[in-house]
């Protein structure tokens, strides 16, 4: 589930649609699996997993903030500047878009 997760984010971030395969090379698929295993245990704490797509939709300032910090310690600064808010906001729209299973799953995969 983590790595369809994070190819969904690649999808979402790279602006491919629903294409099923999107070329994105193995670095990118590690950092994205990453990011998302931070994020979803910094959620796993405060959060039951139906409540997630309703927060990912309209996240507030601080749930912004936190994300973006993870994608900005996993990316590092310059790299940052150049594609991080794309990246965290592909992270909202995948999380926007998952069933609560899904978010179960991935629950127990991290």
């Amino acid at each position: 589930m983590l790595k369809t997760m994070a190819d969904r984010v690649a999808r979402s971030h790279r602006k491919t649609g629903n294409e099923e395969e999107v070329f994105v090379d193995p670095a990118s698929i590690s950092m994205y699996i990453a990011i998302i295993t931070a994020v979803v245990k910094l959620v796993k704490r405060c959060r039951e997993a139906k409540s997630v797509p309703e927060s990912a939709e309209q996240p507030s300032m601080y749930e912004q903030m936190v994300v973006k910090r993870i994608v900005r310690r996993k990316l590092g600064f310059k790299k940052y500047r150049r594609e991080g808010k794309d990246i965290a906001q592909s992270v909202f729209e995948v999380g926007a878009g998952s069933a609560p299973e899904e978010i179960e799953e991935l629950y127990n995969e991290v």
